[in-house]
């Protein structure tokens, strides 16, 4: 525990689709481990209990909101060192039932705000020479199942 700490001390993490759930317990063990800052983002609102943690609203299907965004931590903080893409959602249904918009906006948050973020973030990390992305994905993208078929492409991706 202690050597984890080590390795977090100093960090400025970013969290996508942290409001709750998992998400919400991945900012709450990097704050509690040492991170200098926790960067929770999501698209609702949200508290935390740690003082090293800041909630922003925001939308990983934007591209131009993410690029501000992360130009934004950049001057703040001078760097991101960990991005954790979380962010997901999924819009059950049979497939032959399902709207094409459904689908789409599914893969749009779930695979594509993940790239939107990395994209971006990646600049930064490059740039500063250092830099860890985890992407959280599902069960979901080997083993699909007949009601989430949007989610379980985006997984997959």
């Amino acid at each position: 525990m202690e050597e984890l700490m080590n390795r977090l001390e100093g960090k400025i993490a970013v969290v996508t689709g942290s409001a709750r759930g998992i998400g919400r317990a991945i900012v709450e063990k990097l704050a509690a481990h040492g991170a200098k800052m926790v960067i929770s983002c999501d698209m609702g609102e949200s508290s935390y209990e740690q003082g090293n943690v800041v909630h922003k609203i925001l939308n990983v299907t934007d591209r131009e909101a993410i690029k501000t965004f992360v130009d934004e931590i950049e001057k703040e903080y001078g760097k991101i060192d960990i991005l954790v893409n979380n962010a997901g959602i999924t819009k059950d249904g049979l497939m032959l039932r399902m709207k094409e918009n459904d689908f789409d906006t599914v893969i749009d948050v779930n695979l594509k705000g993940t790239w939107n973020c990395m994209k971006h973030a990646t600049k930064l990390m490059m740039k500063q020479k250092y830099g860890r992305i985890i992407n959280i994905s599902s069960v979901g993208g080997i083993q699909a199942g007949p009601a989430q078929v949007s989610y379980f492409a985006a997984k997959g991706g």
